[in-house]
């Protein structure tokens, strides 16, 4: 295992052509989204996991729901953020095909239209899934169909996704920001941090982190710095105070406690309203560092929640976006 140190970008590297047109190709689909018109056919998104996975599988229904001309509405009440999704996160723009919640209005609506997969008709407010190892996902526990998007786009109203699975989780970003509430509550979270303070995650919960062997690797990279710690375990935050003890450590958000093997999202027992703006609020926290730190090999995992952060330490515009000018204007100020 080695310590791999990722530096935030400069302003210029930021507005690289790449960069430029990526954004480019998302202010066109932001205009086509509010230009079109209210669909009556329906895309119903239902992501597992965590922030990363969540953010990611709504990113791939969005896109499908844009090309099929489907009315996108997010729902997260029963899994990853156990609550609705429109308490944290509102749309940019008045987009007449996203709903940010499932009001039980809708959800009876959608009962009664076609369904697919067909063995989900009438059964989207009871059916039950179980995790499938042959492809690593979720299916109908009796039908055993997969509840997924599907190109060609099925003629049916609703069309259902309900699955796990992560990757480029900051191109579902430019779509949403935080809502008031939300926003104030983080900006005040990281408004507390120190000028040019470095960060490193520890996901410890799941054991697929060997803690104190990665945090012997970073602290030469640490040496007397300013240090946000952001993990989902009470023994990593201690052991990080520990070891590194020749830095400052900082933290924004309580650490959950969790025994090791347990994870901390799809679990209604940990996961509520405080500790969906705790992971928010990290996830920001270690965008804005000035240098991330994690764990690197031929057989680290690295998280979703981490490669989450270090897409968007390179898009200043989306925390900017995600917080607001002037939340972001005090954070920028405070450092």
């Amino acid at each position: 295992m080695e310590a791999t140190l990722h530096q935030k970008c400069t302003w210029l590297r930021q507005h690289r052509g790449k960069i430029l047109l990526q954004r480019a190709k998302q202010k066109n689909r932001i205009y086509q989204l509010f230009r079109a018109k209210e669909s009556e056919r329906f895309l119903l998104c239902r992501p597992k996991g965590g922030l990363n996975d969540c953010l990611f599988q709504i990113y791939e229904t969005l896109i499908h729901a844009i090309r099929s001309n489907r009315k996108l509405i997010i729902d997260t009440k029963n899994w990853g953020l156990c609550d609705e999704f429109s308490n944290y996160f509102e749309t940019i723009l008045p987009f007449s095909n996203i709903e940010t919640a499932l009001t039980t209005q809708l959800g009876e609506r959608l009962n009664k239209e076609s369904c697919y997969p067909r063995s989900f008709k009438g059964m989207l407010d009871s059916y039950k899934l179980d995790f499938s190892k042959q492809i690593s996902n979720f299916v109908n526990r009796e039908s055993a169909e997969r509840p997924c998007i599907i190109s060609p786009d099925p003629p049916e109203t609703v069309l259902l996704h309900d699955q796990c699975g992560g990757g480029l989780a900051y191109l579902a970003l430019p779509y949403f920001r935080l809502t008031p509430d939300a926003a104030s509550s983080i900006t005040k979270k990281l408004a507390t941090l120190p000028k040019n303070y470095k960060a490193i995650h520890l996901r410890s919960s799941d054991a697929r982190l060997d803690v104190k062997q990665f945090l012997y690797q970073a602290k030469p990279l640490l040496q007397g710095s300013e240090i946000l710690v952001c993990t989902d375990s009470q023994d990593a935050f201690k052991d990080s105070v520990v070891i590194l003890n020749n830095s400052t450590i900082h933290q924004i958000s309580p650490v959950p406690n969790i025994e090791k093997g347990q994870r901390l999202h799809d679990n209604p027992i940990h996961t509520n309203r405080d500790t969906n703006l705790h992971s928010i609020a990290d996830i920001i926290g270690l965008a804005n560092a000035k240098e991330i730190i994690f764990p690197s090999g031929p057989d680290i995992f690295r998280s979703g929640f981490t490669e989450l952060a270090t897409e968007l330490s390179s898009r200043d515009y989306l925390l900017r976006q995600l917080l607001g000018k002037e939340n972001w204007r005090r954070i920028k100020g405070s450092h």
